[in-house]
């Protein structure tokens, strides 16, 4: 299984990166304004990747989009979105790549199953030129919690049943899940059984841990803060053998990045903590 990382920086910086500490691939991020914009990458961008691609003997694993606020009745907005991921879409095989990454942002104002319908309609769209291109887009799920003006989630795809209620809305396998155990952990849903659950809708895989401080949860409840963090993989609680398991049982080989806030981590030593999932996972995941 090739084993990479969430990388937001320059082509040059990431691929010689991974590279250099003997990653497979990496998560390439796209964001408006970053190093990587799909809405200024050129035709000589992609040339320049794939040489990097050949030079390094590193992949680029995934075509990430995230910062899109897809789930929406706006048309300028919807136009926007979708432009972003035409382009995402059309640019992952030329990057050596079938999957776009992303997150189904919609109206944080209104309730997640509210707003399945509209998500139907939109992904539906994006499912059908995927599968034109050959492409699958995995949606991520983290829930983007915000607790001012009442609890408002971002992310339509946090749960599993919500996971359940949008695939049923696109029926298409061309849309799916990009899983990633440590947001499912710290919310209490079930994220060995979601992996057997959605096997046929598992696209990608982020591999992130998360920690529970349980002095500090018993003081502020789960709508506190404070009480969870997320780190490296393996040094959480997150049951990695069931998850190895699961992914086995299921044929799972796509491959899986690295998302690194792992905070004791930070700075100088980012790499240390790369390093230290990188071993954990090529263990755990043989």
């Amino acid at each position: 299984m090739n084993i990479g990382f969430v990388a937001n920086g320059t082509p040059e910086e990431v691929l010689t990166r991974a590279a250099r500490l003997g990653f497979d691939g990496v998560e390439l991020c796209f964001r408006a304004g970053g190093p990587c914009d799909l809405t200024r990458w050129t035709a000589d961008d992609t040339r320049r990747v794939q040489d990097l691609i050949a030079k390094t003997g590193v992949k680029v694993l995934t075509v990430a989009s995230f910062g899109v606020r897809h789930v929406t009745a706006d048309p300028v907005q919807h136009e926007k979105a979708a432009a972003e991921m035409a382009r995402a879409i059309d640019l992952a095989p030329q990057l050596g790549t079938n999957v776009v990454t992303c997150m189904a942002f919609g109206d944080p104002a209104v309730r997640p199953a509210e707003q399945v319908k509209l998500f139907g309609q939109v992904f539906g769209e994006y499912a059908r030129r995927a599968e034109d291109a050959g492409v699958r887009i995995g949606i991520e799920n983290w829930p983007n919690v915000r607790y001012e003006q009442g609890l408002r989630i971002g992310n339509l795809a946090y749960s599993n049943d919500l996971f359940a209620q949008l695939f049923d809305a696109v029926p298409s396998k061309a849309v799916g899940l990009e899983y990633d155990p440590s947001h499912l952990f710290w919310q209490g849903c079930d994220y060995i059984g979601v992996i057997r659950q959605f096997a046929d809708r598992l696209v990608f895989m982020h591999a992130k841990d998360t920690q529970v401080f349980e002095d500090k949860l018993g003081q502020v409840g789960i709508y506190g803060s404070g009480w969870w963090t997320y780190r490296l993989p393996g040094l959480g609680q997150v049951d990695w053998d069931g998850i190895a398991r699961a992914l086995a049982e299921v044929g799972y080989k796509t491959g899986v990045v690295i998302e690194h806030e792992d905070p004791i981590f930070e700075g100088e030593r980012f790499e240390e903590g790369l390093a230290i999932g990188l071993k954990f996972l090529r263990q755990t995941l043989k």
